[in-house]
């Protein structure tokens, strides 16, 4: 699990986002659809997780909120906008790393 709060964290993130990683960003606000943006542009697949159908629509309004959410969406970036994660699972006994992310709906995301 990452988190972008710091420059050594920005850091390794960068490292992260590589060509096939599959990365689960939980948050829609600003800051996770430019991470969302940034691993999509470096090759990875990507799927955002936020409890508000429209990212942004809480701060910004729904309208747009939506226009943000039909970007991401969208054919040039491809993310899937989806429910709260509810759990993450460990990618392995021991490893300290979060190997899948489970939405409330039940469905598992490879994060890996």
């Amino acid at each position: 699990m990452l988190y972008l709060r710091t420059l050594p964290e920005s850091e390794a993130l960068r490292t992260a986002f590589t060509q096939g990683a599959r990365v689960v960003i939980v948050g829609a606000g600003w800051i996770g659809l430019e991470t969302a943006a940034a691993a999509r542009t470096a090759g990875a697949s990507v799927t955002v997780l936020d409890p508000v159908a429209d990212c942004l629509a809480p701060g910004s309004g729904p309208e747009l909120g939506g226009k943000f959410a039909d970007l991401h969406r969208g054919a040039r970036r491809g993310v899937p906008l989806r429910e709260s994660a509810a759990e993450f699972l460990a990618a392995g006994p021991g490893s300290g790393q979060v190997g899948s992310v489970v939405t409330t709906a039940g469905a598992e995301l490879p994060a890996t």
